[in-house]
């Protein structure tokens, strides 16, 4: 059995990966914010109540992401129950995308934010 070698070159590739998953990470976090200011303009109310939710939403989500999910949270929850959380509100976020009319854009929203965190749980 041939066991497989760390070499310098292929830490060097896990590091760029991750830092662009980093990146990535980022974008899908601010594109879940806006999944819920648009499902917020989108409902069937007045326009006063319709930028009042949203900017509630995001706010809301923002916070909570901020309390509990951020690198830099003030209640660190134990591992399993943080990814919990973070797949939560990355598929709500693409559940309020279909549920704004755009199914297209909320399926390949949430395949691309569990991708991302399941690659960011995996790698070191």
């Amino acid at each position: 059995m041939q066991v497989l070698r760390l070499t310098p070159a292929i830490l060097l590739n896990m590091e760029i990966i991750k830092y662009c998953n980093y990146a990535l990470l980022f974008f899908v976090e601010l594109g879940m914010l806006a999944s819920f200011f648009l499902f917020g303009m989108s409902r069937q109310l007045a326009m006063p109540y319709k930028v009042l939710l949203a900017i509630a939403i995001p706010i809301a989500v923002a916070v909570l992401w901020g309390m509990f999910f951020a690198p830099k949270a003030s209640i660190h929850l134990a591992q399993p129950w943080n990814a919990m959380g973070e797949y939560l509100l990355f598929m709500l976020a693409g559940v309020a995308l279909i549920a704004s009319g755009r199914p297209s854009l909320g399926i390949g929203f949430t395949i691309t934010a569990v991708i991302s965190e399941t690659i960011s749980l995996l790698l070191p």
